[in-house]
């Protein structure tokens, strides 16, 4: 990030009874030409003139807070200089495709930022003109008129297609500039578009990522200052599922060849596991009655895979696949009961990775994806664990282990759902 200070003095354009300057400062090449041309702009829209210090001299930069007192001692130091009640300061930043115009007044006599804006400036809008909005700004805070946008809401994951923005019509305004920031709720904020009613569909937004967005009312032309950003985000897609069919025809491997060793714990484990084996016939109904829930995305099925986790004091598992496009947490104090809390973490650990998931959604979960965004992944809830000793063997059905949910939350939940199913299949019978 390159920063450069500007200051340029301004006095006829605002009220006699409050006298403001500003410094220009230019410290590097790369931004110094395009600081020049706000700074002629500002010159030009408040009827002033400025003196441009040396590039060499010492670079003050615009705190980012009213911590740093120094470099706030500093500016007041040159505004009790020149006698002015009021000094401002221009700090640009630049990044690949915006500049940013960071504008502070200060207070020569309380020593502290009265007022603060932050202006992005896609570099490619060569039309742009950002010294009209710097200068509108800052007429609006020396006039005290404000402009502030009320009941802002961003949608949390209602729609696939788009995050929607909704607000309160400001008086005076007839068009917004909407931006958003999926860095922070400070920025930097890029225009994400430009309404005239107070409503926006942001349909550019990531899917599942974390959005700060914030509404600038347009006043004759000028940005006012933005709202205080509120997040949100766009419904992240749904993973695709096992189909029941194709997953049921891959349970056909032999059991695999074994060492000596591998083969004697295999057969203690079995002999421990085997008592707990679900009755085939039992296991063929529930997947036959699954299928209809199955097919109307009521459940998903999922292979276990990539990471997971376990909470011994919630008795939950938590599964995170490669990748990390969506997560499943399975609750089952029985599993922990009887395989878990043996202490035998390499008949745990086949157990949880020879699993089957029968699940239902359950919205989103915040975490943090590779590039250190904040995203929101599908959740899912397990409803039933199918799992087996040995991995997609054709003995699965006379061998499986069968886990159902223990929370208890979930459980009304399914058989709510499950109500609902069997009256709309009842009433179809019935016509």
């Amino acid at each position: 990030m390159i920063a450069l200070v500007i200051f340029f003095s301004a006095y006829r354009a605002f009220p006699a009874e409050q006298s403001l300057s500003f410094l220009p400062y230019n410290s590097d090449k790369e931004t110094a030409d395009y600081a020049s041309v706000i700074t002629a702009g500002v010159i030009k829209g408040s009827s002033s003139s400025a003196a441009v210090q040396d590039p060499a001299s010492p670079q003050i930069k615009i705190p980012a807070d009213e911590k740093d007192q120094d470099a706030i001692d500093c500016i007041v130091r040159i505004g009790k200089s020149s006698k002015t009640d009021l000094i401002g300061a221009g700090q640009i930043t630049k990044t690949d495709n915006y500049y940013y115009a960071d504008t502070c007044i200060i207070s020569v006599e309380d020593k502290k930022i009265v007022y603060r804006s932050v202006l992005p400036i896609k570099i490619a809008d060569k039309d742009y003109d950002p010294a009209f909005d710097i200068v509108g700004r800052i007429r609006f805070f020396i006039e005290k008129k404000s402009f502030p946008v009320g009941n802002l809401n961003v949608s949390q994951g209602a729609s696939s297609a788009y995050a929607k923005i909704t607000w309160e019509k400001v008086p005076e305004c007839s068009i917004y500039e909407v931006l958003s920031s999926t860095v922070s709720e400070k920025g930097p904020f890029v225009s994400a578009g430009m309404p005239s009613v107070a409503s926006f569909e942001d349909t550019a937004a990531k899917p599942g990522v974390k959005t700060w967005y914030a509404v600038s009312p347009i006043i004759n032309g000028v940005k006012a200052e933005p709202s205080s950003a509120i997040a949100g985000y766009r419904k992240p897609a749904m993973p695709k599922d096992e189909d029941l069919r194709t997953l049921l025809y891959s349970f056909n491997k032999p059991r695999p060849q074994m060492s000596d060793a591998e083969a004697k714990k295999s057969r203690e484990d079995i002999t421990y596991i085997g008592q707990f084996y679900q009755n085939s016939t039992k296991l063929n109904l529930i997947l036959y009655m699954a299928r209809d829930y199955l097919q109307k995305k009521q459940l998903f099925t999922f292979r276990t895979s990539g990471n997971y986790e376990m909470d011994w004091n919630a008795k939950q598992i938590k599964i995170t696949p490669a990748g990390g496009k969506y997560v499943i947490f399975f609750e089952n104090g029985r599993f922990f009961r009887l395989i878990v809390d043996r202490k035998d973490a390499d008949l745990t650990d086949r157990l949880i990775r020879n699993a089957v998931f029968f699940c239902t959604a359950n919205g989103e979960v915040e975490t943090k994806s590779e590039t250190g965004e904040t995203i929101y992944i599908p959740r899912f809830d397990g409803v039933t664990m199918c799992t087996t000793y040995f991995h997609d063997t054709q003995e699965w059905n006379s061998s499986t282990l069968l886990f159902m949910t223990s929370n208890q939350t979930l459980k009304v939940k399914i058989e709510t759902e499950k109500k609902k199913v069997e009256d709309q299949n009842d009433n179809g019978d019935e016509k």
